[in-house]
């Protein structure tokens, strides 16, 4: 008789468990840790766009499958997070990266397209992860930025601001100097390109002459960069020479701040010189040619970037028509 009752609670505990068992499994059909009350019922979360504004969503799952989206997190976690997610939706902030990836991989935030934690830089997770294509220098180049940053490289510009283009040019987050020419992307003029200064000589008439022909020459100056023509043919007053092959490539720094370009251009007679005397003797040096006015020199502003310019001057020994432009290294 002992035994038979000992039996009995034995059966009697099992019978217990297996129905807590079924009622269990009925609270909760998949197994997933989260009551098919909850699944069905569902509940509301926040999305976080990166413009600023805010979503409010009331999200459910489906009792029957662990992870309703197939995002690799169970149901229960997309619940337990917090601020908690939406389990049909494998990448809850739309932002391209999955809500798995987001919290497993990249520890971001998947209810929040942009997860800088103070200063956001209005550019979602999914484009600094997987980056984009820029051109620089006629090369593509595939370029990503730091997602809790908002200025990866440290420039003037945000990380938004570079792949936007802001400045009129999609540049590098993660290098100051896209194109490598010293000068920083917020600051250059084209930080894509090292631009130079073309000047080209067109024309030139020789009004009069100190001798009895002259051999004209000039030194253009850009910026702190300066060179020297190559001498033209010897003339006399009232002969006109074409120049279209004199081309002068000067590199200038490209910096915002030092456009629109001061040209100086300076007119020399390699046929007559003169002496001058200086703190370590007299020299000989050649005279100059009045192509502005009485005055040997004309300085003025290329201000049409990126288009080309053309400019005359005149003084009472010459005429002089040049071009400028730029060209992009």
């Amino acid at each position: 008789m002992k035994y038979i009752k000992v039996i009995f609670i034995i059966i009697v505990i099992i019978l217990a468990s297996t129905f807590m068992y079924i009622g269990w499994l009925s609270m909760d059909g998949d197994g997933d840790g989260l009551i098919n009350g909850t699944e069905q019922g569902g509940w509301d979360i926040q999305i976080y766009y990166a413009n600023g504004s805010v979503e409010k969503r009331h999200v459910n799952s489906d009792p029957n499958s662990r992870d309703t989206d197939g995002d690799g997190l169970s149901d229960s976690e997309e619940f337990a997070y917090i601020g908690s997610l939406d389990p049909s939706s494998r990448d809850t902030d739309r932002d391209g990266i999955s809500d798995y990836d987001e919290i497993k991989t990249y520890d971001t935030l998947p209810n929040y397209q942009d997860s800088e934690p103070l200063y956001k830089d209005g550019l979602m997770d999914g484009i600094e992860i997987n980056g984009w294509n820029i051109t620089i220098k006629g090369e593509t180049r595939h370029v990503k930025s730091d997602p809790f940053t908002y200025n990866s490289d440290g420039d003037e510009l945000s990380d938004y601001e570079e792949w936007n283009g802001s400045n009129g040019f999609r540049t590098d987050p993660e290098s100051k100097d896209t194109d490598g020419d010293g000068i920083s992307d917020g600051s250059d003029i084209n930080p894509i390109w090292n631009v130079k200064i073309k000047v080209e000589l067109l024309n030139f008439t020789l009004l009069s002459s100190p001798g009895n022909t002259s051999r004209p020459y000039f030194h253009i100056r850009v910026g702190s960069n300066s060179t020297e023509t190559e001498k033209l043919p010897s003339l006399s007053a009232g002969e006109e020479v074409e120049l279209n092959e004199s081309v002068y490539v000067l590199d200038i720094r490209d910096y915002e701040g030092n456009f629109p370009p001061k040209i100086i251009v300076y007119a020399f007679d390699n046929n007559t010189q003169e002496t001058r005397s200086t703190i370590f003797g007299t020299i000989t040096v050649d005279v100059s040619l009045d192509i502005n006015g009485s005055r040997s020199s004309w300085t003025g502003r290329y201000t049409d970037y990126p288009n080309e310019q053309i400019f005359k001057t005149q003084g009472t020994d010459g005429i002089l028509f040049f071009k400028v432009s730029t060209i992009d290294e």
